[in-house]
């Protein structure tokens, strides 16, 4: 049983900035034995929904079967909310219903049962729904270990499932026109609106389908079902949004592990970004990712002008002011005005592991203020849900030690990196190669030459695993 955190994006994030602002410089695996009673459960979920002779009953069936689905993630997130009680784990009920969204996995076909009533001079059609699901209780500790932009992954399901409450609700009064109507031409006018809402439903099913594909970085397979979203409403910019944040993180992973340039993959998302903004020039995180996927492009006064217009549309959104940060590190130098960016984005999620890294990378690597920076990593540590999940804040705080010439203490952090990297089940070539360098400095030749042999094959070991997993 593994324990994935991203990889791939936060690797992404410690090859393309360089260390600089986004530094993520370690992920991390966790095998069974390090995460005690974790299981596979399954659970059962049986739906009813009504629908009128003249509506699709494909749709209907479709219905039924979504709220089969909602009612087995229920039952999960009773389990998951105990179990995080259970390991002390600090998970709101948001994230749990998130975690199980993202999660389930659906056992075999759906049941179905058809029965018509006749009610009042009335036809209903009844289709009845029942599907077994499985979640993992393992996936909590992967949300725990994320350093994935949650606070945005549980907006974004909260307003899927809104969306599907809408329409559902739409549904609902629809049908209740059913039976008043008493002309051909109502009744042609209401099948009409059927057809519309079963179109949004089967959109937003898709965008469904395509975030728990991202969720679990099958990237590919997120495409198609942002596509198929685009084919069933091409005038809807959120499908647009969705895949071109895609192509980004295709591209971008294509070009770290020399897959190829990445360029074409760039290009259709920045077509997807132009079409959505196109669509609604008011959508802030479509900017905001436009912004980034300018800045993988060089392209810099495009980069600062979408992310100044994502934070005016709006202010709450703390990444942006990460991006900002970086276009004041990377273009002006303007190192006032990247912490002014860092601690706004601190202040607006102050328990975020990610923005004290990115602060104390900044204090560690353009100001030299290694003990300010020593306070972050620290700080870092104790914000993160678990420690074991915190193998590159001691990495970075060893090499804010290490910089400030306090070599007991990097090697000790160095050395605990290492111990985390390799309980956890994850490759530590990052901490034998900062102990190396320590253990060089202090003229423990011996030492120092076995963990550079380490790191060397440890290294070459991850940058061929990495790249074995870009072609699944």
């Amino acid at each position: 049983m593994r324990f994935t955190s991203k990889k791939t994006k936060r690797l992404i994030a410690a090859s393309l900035l360089t260390g600089s602002l986004i530094l993520a410089p370690e992920v991390y695996e966790f095998p069974f034995s390090s995460v005690a009673f974790t299981e596979v459960k399954m659970y059962m979920g049986t739906a009813e929904d009504y629908a009128s002779p003249i509506e699709s009953q494909d749709v209907a069936k479709l219905r039924a079967r979504e709220k089969a689905i909602q009612r087995a993630k229920e039952q999960a997130g009773v389990v998951l909310r105990n179990y995080t009680k259970m390991q002390n784990l600090v998970v709101t009920d948001d994230e749990i219903s998130t975690i199980a969204s993202n999660t389930y996995q659906i056992i075999g076909e759906p049941v179905y049962e058809r029965i018509i009533q006749n009610v009042s001079d009335s036809t209903v059609i009844i289709w009845k729904a029942t599907v077994q699901v499985n979640v993992d209780d393992s996936e909590v500790w992967n949300w725990v270990n994320s350093q994935e932009d949650k606070a945005q992954i549980v907006k974004s399901n909260k307003k899927l499932q809104e969306a599907f409450a809408d329409n559902s609700k739409q549904v609902d009064a629809l049908r209740q026109r059913v039976k008043d109507a008493t002309t051909d031409a109502e009744q042609s006018q209401i099948k009409s609106e059927f057809d519309k809402l079963d179109q949004e439903f089967l959109y937003l099913k898709k965008i469904e389908e395509g975030e728990r594909l991202d969720y679990k970085e099958n990237f590919q397979a997120a495409v198609k079902s942002y596509s198929e979203a685009i084919a069933l409403n091409p005038d809807k910019a959120l499908a647009y949004h969705k895949r071109g944040c895609t192509y980004t993180t295709l591209g971008a992973t294509e070009k770290v592990f020399g897959v190829s340039s990445g360029s074409e993959k760039f290009k259709n998302a920045l077509n997807d970004f132009d079409t959505a903004i196109a669509i609604d020039p008011n959508y802030s995180r479509v900017y905001g990712a436009r912004g980034f996927l300018y800045y993988r492009l060089g392209k810099m006064e495009q980069f600062i002008k979408d992310v100044d217009k994502a934070i005016a549309l709006d202010p709450t959104y703390a990444h942006n002011y990460i991006y900002r940060a970086l276009y004041y590190n990377l273009v002006k130098k303007d190192y006032t005005k990247v912490l002014e960016n860092q601690s706004k984005a601190i202040e607006l999620e102050p328990n975020n592991t990610q923005y004290y890294m990115n602060r104390g990378s900044t204090y560690l690597r353009y100001l030299e203020n290694y003990f300010q920076a020593i306070d972050d990593f620290t700080k870092a540590i104790e914000v993160a849900s678990h420690p074991k999940l915190i193998g590159g804040c001691y990495y970075d705080r060893a090499k804010a030690y290490e910089k400030g010439k306090v070599y007991d203490k990097a090697i000790e952090d160095y050395t605990k990196a290492i111990e985390v990297y390799e309980s956890n089940g994850q490759n530590p070539f990052l901490g034998y190669m900062g102990r190396s360098y320590v253990y060089d400095i202090l003229g423990e030749k011996e030492k120092a030459a076995a963990d550079e042999k380490k790191y060397k094959e440890l290294y070459k070991q991850f940058v061929q695993d990495e790249k074995n997993k870009l072609k699944r």
